[in-house]
């Protein structure tokens, strides 16, 4: 089994009910956990999790920090480890967007897309339509951008939660519905303060030609992931 040796991201998810909260969601084949779990093609993905059009702003003293249309998709080498009524759900993810440092002179945009790991945890109802809620608990990133390393982490004070719900349409084909509100921090000086987003962002999941299209010269010179 995997464990948590280079964390990007934790999730841990109860059950409650929430489905009120959500609207249409994404119909897939599976409604295991990850959705759309270990696609052969992540170019060619019916789903990701994104906010399109919204943004993570950090007003530090350096200048002002920007994350546009973020993205996390490409669930793969998902490994699943059942405890009882629970199962845990291990597996790799990337997270894309724009980054932009405004206290540089440039104002540039820079696209960025980022390897990482993810650990959920999913507890089951005997019910057509289950309803869990669902917390972001931890996700570490690194860039560079305009000479600064940038460091990015989810609020450890503050809860990245949400709303699942998975829908047995019949068929062999499941509806799920899924968001979560992320918190999220910055740090430029290695982790020594560390400054929060102004608010949280939506990351919702949906059809993946829905969101803004990642750039296709994504440089990965300048960008890596963070490991614990």
């Amino acid at each position: 089994m995997k464990m948590l040796l280079k964390t990007a991201a934790i999730l841990s998810v109860l059950v409650l009910g929430f489905g009120s909260a959500l609207a249409d969601g994404v119909i897939l084949d599976s409604p295991l956990m990850p959705p759309e779990s270990d696609p052969n093609d992540c170019n060619s993905l019916v789903s990701v999790y994104a906010a399109p059009g919204e943004h993570f702003m950090f007003f530090s003293p350096f200048g002002t920090l920007i994350i546009t249309d973020p993205i996390i998709k490409c669930f793969q080498n998902v490994e699943r480890v059942p405890e009882g009524y629970q199962e845990y759900q291990f597996f790799d993810a990337m997270f894309e967007g724009d980054v932009e440092f405004v206290g540089s002179p440039n104002k540039t945009q820079y696209p960025f897309s980022i390897p990482g790991d993810i650990e959920t945890m999913t507890m089951e109802t005997p019910a057509a339509r289950l309803e869990y809620t669902a917390e972001l608990l931890a996700m570490n990133f690194q860039t560079t951008v305009e000479g600064y390393t940038v460091m990015l982490r989810e609020s450890p004070q503050m809860m990245s939660s949400g709303p699942l719900s998975i829908a047995d349409i019949g068929g062999g084909q499941f509806e799920i519905d899924s968001f979560f509100d992320v918190f999220v921090e910055v740090s430029i000086d290695y982790g020594f303060t560390w400054v929060p987003a102004g608010d949280s962002v939506r990351m919702t999941l949906m059809y993946a030609n829905d969101p803004v299209p990642m750039d296709e010269d994504a440089s990965w010179s300048n960008v890596k992931a963070l490991y614990r």
